[in-house]
C-alpha cells in the first residue's frame, strides 16, 4: 500500500477527525510505508479503537466478545505487520543482490578495458 493509498483508506474511514489528522500528519512528507509509518500509524489507530470501547462502556478485560474482536484485529494487524515484514525484507535482498550484480559488471567492465589495453600494447610491440 502507497502513502497516497493510505491516506485515501483514512480519509474516507469512520476514525475521527481527531485521529485522521494525526495519521495524515504521520503520512505527509512520507514517501514509502515503512515499520516506523506503519507502527506510528497503528498505535494511532489502537488509540482510536480503546478510545471508542471506552467511550462505549465496554470494559474489554471482562467482556468475552470485545476480547475475540480486540484478538481478531490484533491478528489481522499482526499478519499486515508481518506481511510488511516480508515486503521489506524481500526489497532489501533485491537491493543486495542488485548491488552485488553492480559491482560484478564494474569488474566486468574493467577487465574488458584492461585486456583492451593490454592487446593494444601487445600490438604495437
Amino acid at each position: 500500500m502507497t502513502i497516497q493509498e493510505l491516506k485515501d483508506f483514512f480519509a474516507k474511514s469512520d476514525f475521527s477527525e481527531a485521529s485522521k489528522a494525526k495519521i495524515m500528519s504521520i503520512l505527509d512528507g512520507k514517501k514509502e510505508v515503512g515499520n516506523e509509518v506503519f507502527s506510528q500509524v497503528k498505535a494511532v489507530m489502537q488509540e482510536e479503537l480503546d478510545k471508542d470501547f471506552n467511550d462505549a462502556g465496554v470494559d474489554v478485560s471482562n467482556n468475552p466478545e470485545a476480547q475475540a474482536a480486540k484478538k481478531e484485529y490484533d491478528e489481522k494487524l499482526d499478519g499486515i505487520t508481518n506481511e510488511l515484514n516480508d515486503d521489506v525484507a524481500f526489497v532489501e535482498k533485491e537491493l543486495t543482490d542488485l548491488e552485488v550484480m553492480r559491482k560484478q559488471v564494474i569488474k566486468a567492465s574493467d577487465d574488458l578495458e584492461a585486456d583492451k589495453i593490454r592487446q593494444d600494447v601487445l600490438s604495437k610491440v
